[in-house]
């Protein structure tokens, strides 16, 4: 799957209540900020920044008992803004054996409200009980080339303080054919967001009417800001 395919198969898992409780995404070139994106997606969150609900072990070592206890105790609590606790550990075959068994019990009585993803680019060093209680989901090219532009820009016209908003509104109002572009890769991905309907809607008729004004050859400038606004 590539990184496209992987969102799109969560977001309907998601929305059709058939989501498992544990992922191990597999392959050799995995990018961890499609990873990351996917998991702040099923979070459901309105939460700014960096959410106390999903959990991230990134350990370039060898993940110790003591580490897996400590994500463990997290994973337990109830989310705090969005509907589930999400847990990412990424190149999972680096658990020492006694973090790996530890683990298992999460893996066998998780948290109603949990999520747990997975990433492995070696998995045959992996605990076959740990493969077994995964479903497993292979990533034949979810590299950094496959997280769109378009994804890239909605992030990050989602994070954008308000006065950098108008700055980059100016920028994109210069560049006509590439914002034409970039806005129709946003009605693409809309569906898949995790955002109200309602605020859907309003990008919508946004973009609508800033391509109405290019198409027009009136200056987009003022919808370009009213739609950076609504984000």
């Amino acid at each position: 799957m590539t990184f496209e395919q992987l969102r799109e198969y969560f977001a309907k898992a998601e929305a059709s209540a058939k989501l498992s409780h544990s992922y191990l995404v597999v392959g050799k070139k995995i990018d961890k900020e499609a990873i990351l994106q996917i998991a702040k997606n099923l979070l459901n969150s309105t939460f700014e920044g960096n959410s106390p609900d999903l959990v991230v072990n990134d350990s370039s070592e060898t993940v110790s008992i003591e580490e897996i206890r400590d994500l463990q105790k997290i994973l337990s609590l109830k989310p705090h803004s969005a509907v589930r606790k999400i847990m990412v550990i990424f190149e999972a075959q680096r658990l020492s054996l006694d973090a790996a068994n530890a683990f298992l019990k999460t893996l066998e009585e998780p948290p109603d409200h949990s999520l747990i993803i997975l990433t492995s680019s070696q998995p045959r060093a992996l605990l076959p009980t740990i493969l077994s209680r995964c479903l497993m989901l292979r990533a034949s090219s979810l590299a950094k080339d496959d997280f769109s532009q378009g994804q890239q820009s909605f992030d990050k016209a989602l994070s954008l303080p308000l006065k950098d908003k108008f700055a980059w509104s100016e920028k994109l109002n210069k560049d006509q054919d590439g914002t034409k572009k970039l806005l129709e890769e946003w009605v693409r991905i809309l569906p898949a967001e995790k955002i109200a309907l309602t605020k859907k809607r309003k990008i919508l008729y946004y973009i609508d009417r800033v391509l109405r004004a290019q198409n027009k050859g009136i200056n987009s400038r003022q919808a370009l800001d009213l739609l950076l606004m609504n984000i």
